[in-house]
């Protein structure tokens, strides 16, 4: 079995650019976008990145959530956020494997590793029960299937972030971030 990657970054940044370029026309500015969540993760500035996170989905034309159903898909918002983040030299890692799952997502950036998972939510009533329902069970999700145990003996702090989206036009409305120290002692829970 044979594994192709890219041999440099700059050639992974170009295709990744050319590739958003041509599905959305906008590679540029997804690029700029990726570099911005980046940094703001990098700076532990939590609410920049969700303001972020926000605007760059907040910008894809209404119509292209509603085409084929992509908004309703968890993976259409992972997938953007991920094309994002591919124009960026980070370590980043989709649909890592762990002893007892699979996470979303992980990047590992100024030493700190960053767990994201996505989850979807649906329909219109008891929409903030529904929100808080998915952070929660994502959260309890991440913990029960250790996706961050791997990771613990890097001995750099940890963020498990979870980001929920709408299933009808793929806004993201809210976010949930549990961290941990070096040492693995929780730190302030932001919501």
């Amino acid at each position: 079995m044979y594994h192709l990657d890219y041999p440099n970054f700059e050639v992974q940044s170009s295709f990744s650019i050319g590739l958003a370029n041509h599905l959305t026309g906008q590679g540029q500015e997804i690029a700029a976008a990726g570099s911005e969540l980046v940094q703001a993760l990098g700076d532990r500035d939590f609410p920049a990145f969700m303001v972020k996170v926000q605007a760059l989905l907040g910008g894809i034309p209404h119509a292209w959530h509603d085409r084929g159903g992509l908004g309703s898909c968890e993976p259409w918002q992972a997938s953007l956020l991920y094309m994002s983040f591919r124009t960026t030299p980070v370590d980043l890692r989709a649909e890592e494997m762990t002893s007892h799952g699979r996470s979303d997502m992980v990047l590992l950036h100024a030493g700190q590793v960053f767990v994201l998972e996505f989850k979807t939510v649906k329909g219109s009533s008891n929409m903030e029960r529904k929100v808080r329902e998915g952070l929660d069970g994502a959260i309890a999700q991440i913990r029960e299937k250790c996706y961050a145990e791997k990771y613990r003996g890097r001995r750099e702090p940890i963020h498990l972030i979870v980001l929920v989206f709408g299933r009808k036009n793929g806004t993201c409305w809210i976010f949930s971030l549990r961290s941990f120290d070096r040492f693995g002692r929780e730190a302030k829970n932001t919501r």
